[in-house]
């Protein structure tokens, strides 16, 4: 039975490859008769669907190529002629991988040396290219090109360093984004467990030391490590403002301390993490020469029936998924847009919702960048009101989590 099941996978296999190759024997095709027809230029690099073919075709080497032979040489050898013309580094990775196992190693080690230059290294994030952005589609976007890359440098030889490197910054990924796509995962995971050190059989752990406490991660959930304590109210100390934490080990950890207290809106002070917000507000006056916008400050007053532009500025570090921007306003305000809704703006798609006392933006995916936002609010009533914080926090890591400070508004 087992002979019986291993022969039928072979010949869909087959069958699949087959129906590729004649596909890609037709692509091949049409770009002769238009090369013949129109006299265009000859193509200077494989696209990515071109890539993805000779990709897979690397690894059927079994299966004769047949008609798609001369295909399979036109695109390698443009491959490796003009591969430093190709403009994504998943496709450049892609190159990497197949003339590797193809036989072509020196041009495969010249991609990989490329992409070693162009990557950056942090201490917290590891090793990384900052033009991998993130997407929609998990098979476009940041995650999937680190790990081709990945693959790439494995399969190229690179220093098991490097690569736990770049394990840690797919890692840190995984930490703020939800990684829906099966495919994708697994691959994630094959990536993690096949390459660099191995991390699950460090047998290491991490002390945090907070105040004269001690907590030890050995004493955590299997595999993880993972531990949660709550300390009440009357047990914390002033010797507890200040935290220590000893890792014992050269494997990646991360965890969050909240301290959480009741403070008056108007006495809060900024805090920030790799996502942050700044606010600020501005009155917009129609003159002869257009809309002007000035700045709202300690001196200026804002009359009633002013019309408030409110700006929000957003960074954030990593690729995030599943972000709340809050932006409370004071009882004085009401928003110009009253209807909630989907909005495309600056690459990101989000939810906005005018709300009783805020306006509340909701992301399922906001990449690395910095954001403006602005919405516009009407004065309503004269004196002296408290303007409230804006807070931004990545609901699926709820440790990424910043606000404003508080402040006053006064309108006469």
């Amino acid at each position: 039975m087992k002979e019986t099941g291993e022969t039928e996978v072979k010949d869909l296999q087959e069958k699949a490859v087959q129906f590729i190759d004649r596909e890609f024997k037709r692509h091949y095709d049409d770009y002769l008769k238009s090369l013949s027809a129109l006299r265009s230029l000859k193509q200077q690099y494989p696209t990515t669907y071109e890539l993805e073919y000779l990709l897979i075709r690397s690894l059927y080497k079994d299966i004769p190529l047949g008609e798609t032979e001369a295909a399979v040489k036109f695109y390698t050898s443009i491959t490796e002629k003009n591969w430093a013309s190709i403009p994504d580094l998943y496709g450049r990775a892609i190159a990497a991988l197949f003339l590797q196992r193809t036989g072509k190693t020196d041009i495969a080690q010249a991609i990989v040396k490329s992409l070693r230059e162009h990557a950056i290294h942090k201490p917290d994030l590891g090793m990384f290219w900052a033009n991998a952005r993130a997407y929609s589609f998990f098979f476009n976007n940041a995650i999937a090109n680190q790990m081709f890359i990945m693959r790439a440098f494995y399969e190229t030889g690179a220093s098991s360093q490097e690569m736990d490197e770049m394990k840690l910054w797919l890692l840190k990924q995984k930490q703020t984004q939800e990684w829906e796509s099966l495919p994708g995962l697994v691959s994630s995971i094959q990536i993690l467990l096949q390459t660099g050190s191995n991390w699950l059989e460090d047998t290491g752990r991490t002390k945090i030391q907070l105040g004269n406490q001690t907590f030890d991660t050995s004493k955590g959930d299997a595999g993880t490590g993972y531990i949660q304590r709550v300390i009440d109210a009357d047990e914390i100390t002033p010797d507890m403002s200040k935290a220590t934490v000893i890792q014992e080990n050269n494997v990646p950890g991360w965890g969050a301390l909240y301290w959480q207290y009741f403070e008056d809106l108007d006495k809060i002070e900024t805090a920030k993490t790799g996502l942050n917000v700044e606010k600020s507000l501005f009155v917009e006056k129609t003159t002869s020469t257009g809309k002007n916008l000035s700045p709202v400050t300690e001196d200026t007053s804002i009359k009633v029936g002013d019309k408030v532009v409110v700006r929000l500025v957003v960074r954030s570090d990593r690729d995030y998924e599943y972000v709340l921007l809050k932006d409370m306003r004071a009882s004085c305000f009401e928003p110009a847009e009253q209807l909630s809704g989907i909005r495309w703006a600056q690459g990101t798609v989000y939810y906005q919702s005018p709300r009783d006392a805020s306006m509340n933006y909701y992301f399922y995916n906001l990449p690395t960048g910095t954001y403006i936002f602005e919405y516009s609010l009407y004065a309503t009533s004269a004196g002296n009101y408290s303007n409230g914080i804006s807070t931004i926090q990545c609901l699926y890591a709820p440790e990424f989590i910043s606000h404003t400070s508080g402040g006053r508004v006064v309108v006469k």
